[in-house]
């Protein structure tokens, strides 16, 4: 049976004042929250006595293999898993995992997609936004273009990591291309939108190409002809 834990020296004294004041040893456990034996065993014992040191089985996991565990969480990456199998299994996953939960420098968290928009970018965005609002003698030049893939099995990255407090979070790249998604490309200017095209297939340089003399050329020669030179 396991053992409980030992009083407090606030709980020792207050354990020989209710004594004192002829309280019974039921009331007592009561009042401080404890068993009767306990009661019993700190009224037997020497109130200048120390109370024993309390042995048990060496642990396990030593400072240095502690160390050896924060490292390959924080810096490699690991699973609980493949930090036991390192350490030639003489610690359940478990084990790892519980400690790595009780320390104050780690948290097991998701790794973020993309890095967050901080005041001084969102400040930075704002000004080339105000500056670039008036020249629209420009914007009636420019083409913008790009490709979206949508996944049809859920979002591209389902990351959690073991992140050390003290340093920034880890982002991770979606993927670009495979299998279970739909990818789209089109393009937009001051004289409206180009058609959208469904792009099929394992993109690379020369599919992209085939997508921009289709659909691209076209659309830019309308531009021309109602403003002229395009960018």
């Amino acid at each position: 049976m396991p053992r409980g834990k030992l009083l407090t020296p606030q709980q020792v004294g207050a354990v020989h004042a209710l004594h004192h004041e002829g309280k019974s040893n039921r009331y007592i456990a009561r009042t401080i929250g404890c068993s009767e034996k306990a009661i019993r065993t700190c009224l037997a014992r020497d109130p200048q006595q120390k109370p024993p040191k309390r042995v048990g089985r060496k642990p396990k996991v030593t400072k240095r293999m502690l160390r050896r565990i924060f490292r390959m969480a924080t810096i490699k990456q690991y699973s609980s898993k493949r930090i036991a199998d390192a350490l030639d299994n003489k610690i359940k996953p478990s084990t790892v995992r519980q400690w790595l939960r009780s320390t104050k420098l780690v948290k097991y968290i998701k790794r973020k997609p993309r890095p967050s928009l901080k005041p001084h970018h969102k400040k930075a965005r704002a000004k080339f936004a105000a500056e670039w609002m008036s020249k629209s003698h420009l914007w009636s030049r420019i083409v913008f273009s790009d490709e979206k893939k949508f996944n049809l099995d859920g979002p591209d990255g389902y990351q959690y990591y073991w992140h050390d407090l003290r340093k920034e979070e880890e982002i991770y790249t979606k993927r670009v291309s495979g299998g279970g998604s739909v990818m789209i490309w089109a393009g937009m200017s001051a004289d409206g939108r180009s058609e959208l095209a469904i792009l099929e297939g394992k993109q690379n340089s020369a599919s992209y190409c085939r997508t921009l003399d289709m659909h691209l050329l076209p659309f830019l020669g309308n531009l021309r002809r109602n403003f002229g030179v395009v960018e």
